[in-house]
């Protein structure tokens, strides 16, 4: 006889409540430092479905060191000139340059735990975009190619997705079917350019 409860559970199982069953499943309980309180925990926690349909994701190539916005070290050797300001989240701080953005850090997803293996901006910037190592033998999806092979377009006359700016270090995408590919804007102040349909079709 199978149970009706454990089975209705398993129908709509958040986010957290996924990361914990695989990180389980993958690592095993005895290593996995999701077994005990902290599993019940997140397991316990109620769904979350976000309402967000589209994304605008800024990945700025040569822009400010971590030091000068969201990680500022005061005290530190590392420093630097910038000053660091009490934001709106209890023990966090963030660059002098961001008053505003200080206010509203309660609505904002602050990481500061990232690591890579390597230096090198190339790489780092292509395992940034795709979560995947750089290897000459594969070219993997960016964000909005696998977005919108996942969830489909919301409009179908409008492009999926947009990247903006001459980035060579955008993946594109990938592996992926050309249709997932962003639609290249060169020159913001210049838009989408060619999009004219041809007078014959």
């Amino acid at each position: 006889m199978f149970n009706r409860e454990l089975l209705r559970s398993l129908d709509d199982p958040s986010r957290r409540q996924f990361m914990v069953h695989m990180a389980q499943a993958c690592l095993g309980v005895t290593i996995a430092p999701f077994g005990g309180p902290l599993s019940s925990a997140l397991a316990a926690a109620p769904p979350s479905s976000g309402k967000a349909k589209q994304v605008i994701y800024l990945f700025m190539e040569g822009a400010m060191s971590q030091l000068d916005t969201f990680d500022p070290k005061p005290g530190r050797d590392v420093q630097g000139s910038t000053k660091a300001m009490q934001t709106a989240v209890s023990g966090i701080q963030v660059s002098e340059h961001f008053p505003k953005l200080a206010q509203q850090l309660k609505k904002v997803a602050l990481v500061r735990s990232l690591a890579a293996e390597t230096g090198a901006h190339q790489p780092g910037q292509y395992l940034m975009r795709t979560s995947y190592k750089e290897i000459a033998s594969i070219r993997h999806p960016g964000m909005g190619a696998w977005s919108q092979k996942v969830l489909g377009k919301i409009n179908k006359d409008l492009p999926g997705n947009v990247v903006i700016g001459n980035s060579t270090g955008h993946p594109g995408p990938g592996f992926l079917d050309a249709r997932f590919g962003p639609a290249p804007v060169g020159d913001p102040a210049a838009g989408l350019q060619n999009t004219q349909q041809p007078k014959y079709l």
